[in-house]
């Protein structure tokens, strides 16, 4: 079922009382349907965890570009950030230098993922 408040926003007098209330103008999200291309772009890929190989290889196999060094003025339809290696919070600051540079280059409708591991794995 779509949004009723998107629905409501797209018809023309929907569009003119949102602008006068100054409600918020909901963006379109892009949904996957077969025969499309995973992503609109390159995905950028971080992290040192078990999980980052098998990311890449699924890209790969579905011929998405994926890249692991940030390129300054690139547009990222993905950052897909592996801290399933992160055994510590002191870690936690690798997740923070990974996204603090590029989280403004996501395009619209991109996705951000932090991979891990389940909680109760890291108890000893």
């Amino acid at each position: 079922m779509a949004d009723r408040y998107q629905q409501l926003i797209e018809t023309p007098p929907g569009r003119f009382v949102s602008k006068q209330f100054g409600l918020p103008q909901p963006v379109r999200l892009r949904r996957y349907e077969p025969g499309q291309p995973l992503l609109e772009g390159p995905a950028l890929l971080g992290g040192d965890g078990a999980l980052l190989g098998p990311v890449r290889d699924t890209l790969t196999a579905a011929r998405e570009e994926a890249h692991e060094k940030f390129k300054e003025g690139q547009k990222y339809s993905a950052l897909v950030f592996d801290a399933s290696g992160i055994s510590s919070t002191e870690e936690l600051a690798q997740v923070y230098e990974f996204f603090h540079p590029t989280i403004r280059e996501v395009k619209s409708n991109g996705r951000v993922l932090v991979l891990g591991r389940p909680p109760a794995s890291l108890r000893e």
